[in-house]
């Protein structure tokens, strides 16, 4: 028989009613099970047509089986057109679950962007769930009345890219005094995520992290610091693109090649386009989450490129936590500068902890390998603090400030 069972809503990641749509339960004949018992269940989600070809979907539930609410831990393999689990839980036992694509950020939404209830049910035999998830909670546009951007930002759009074989748009944030008269030259701060930087009518979900006005602010104060941002933004391949290890589970993998189209790409256009200092000195990189993985990457395997990373919330369970093992071995004290930082209530659960835990042991590595905090490293932990661009924003003036003194 089809069973349809309806949800209630329920709490779960970035402080929102977490998703879910009506679960459709087809029973196999057969006596249901008692409850003491384990009953095989498969798993079958559709998911919406901008879904990133190469992206993982995941499902996130109330038990150990489903993951314990951990956005990117029980993955669905893609099949025939659907994203198929198979999992055996505890009979009777009631479920609530909902679909990411491995972060909170990705959170399933419904038809309209809004926030959906868990999706919930009572498995009492083996049985089959059908799902069909209508949009994604990072596709959601925002279109703001006005843009919000301080001071000048250029635009390079459909900038090409022959290492990675697709295009997007650079934005470069110019300091005040760069049309003065002269031959002024300038450092520059390398940042993915483009479109998050200074305008909230580009941004995910309209929150802007405020560069603009940070930066401007650094260039007004006595002795000013200046420096030319460039913004560059993400594509529908942003998890393959930032991470440069494959992970057996969410994929991904294609950083080396991103790596590349920065540096031997994106470096030289603003080197020949601007009045740069292009030098390793006075270059560096940042970003968040992914984008703190790939800075923490392109820092250590061109040290001669860069002489500082930013490394906001990073996600450093990926691959195994493969980039913390990087950091290891070529991490070098006195000849490059790091910024890392974690918010304390980035997750649920144990998902927090690890984010926690894990930020910890990058600190402890690159304490033993001889950087110096305040000086060469800076580790925030900010109590309280989610995984969103509200919090990053909070740290750019600071960031730019230890990115932009003094020099490894």
């Amino acid at each position: 028989m089809t069973a349809i069972f309806k949800g209630r809503s329920g709490v779960r990641g970035r402080g929102a009613v977490l998703a879910g749509l009506a679960a459709c339960l087809l029973f196999f004949a057969g006596t249901p099970a008692s409850a003491a018992e384990r009953v095989k269940l498969r798993f079958k989600a559709y998911a919406p047509a901008d879904t990133p070809q190469y992206d993982v979907l995941f499902v996130s539930g109330n038990c150990p089986e489903l993951g314990n609410w951990n956005p990117g831990l029980v993955s669905l393999v893609k099949k025939d057109g659907a994203y198929v689990l198979d999992v055996e839980v505890k009979a009777g036992a009631p479920l609530e679950y909902k679909y990411t694509r491995g972060t909170w950020d990705t959170v399933e939404k419904g038809s309209d962007f809004s926030e959906l209830e868990n999706r919930r049910f009572t498995p009492l035999a083996p049985a089959g769930v059908t799902d069909t998830i209508q949009k994604w909670a990072d596709k959601k546009p925002y279109l703001p009345e006005k843009a919000t951007v301080t001071g000048a930002v250029k635009y390079h759009r459909d900038f090409r890219s022959r290492a990675l074989g697709n295009a997007r748009t650079l934005a470069v944030w110019l300091p005040p005094s760069y049309e003065r008269p002269g031959d002024k030259r300038y450092p520059v701060i390398y940042m993915h995520d483009g479109q998050n930087l200074f305008d909230k009518a580009t941004a995910f979900i309209g929150e802007e992290w405020g560069a603009d006005e940070a930066a401007a602010a650094l260039a007004a104060q006595a002795p000013a610091l200046e420096a030319i941002i460039v913004g560059v933004y993400n594509t529908g391949e942003r998890n393959a693109e930032y991470t440069p290890h494959r992970d057996a589970a969410r994929g991904g993998g294609k950083g080396r090649d991103y790596a590349r189209f920065l540096v031997k790409e994106v470096k030289p256009f603003i080197d020949a386009a601007y009045r740069t200092l292009p030098g390793r000195r006075h270059t560096s990189v940042a970003g968040s989450s992914l984008g703190g993985l790939i800075s923490l990457y392109l820092l250590l395997e061109y040290p001669g490129v860069f002489s500082g990373a930013g490394v906001l919330s990073p996600s450093l369970y990926w691959a195994d936590s493969a980039l913390p093992g990087l950091a290891g071995k070529k991490a070098a004290a006195g000849k490059m500068k790091i910024w890392l930082s974690m918010g304390t209530d980035e997750g649920e659960g144990a998902e927090k902890t690890a984010a926690l835990e894990s930020a910890r042991k990058l600190r402890s590595v690159l304490l033993g390998k001889g950087f110096a905090e305040n000086k060469d490293l800076v580790y925030v932990e900010d109590q309280g603090a989610r995984h969103s661009e509200k919090y990053w924003a909070g740290q750019v003036p600071a960031l730019f400030r230890f990115l932009l003194q003094g020099g490894s």
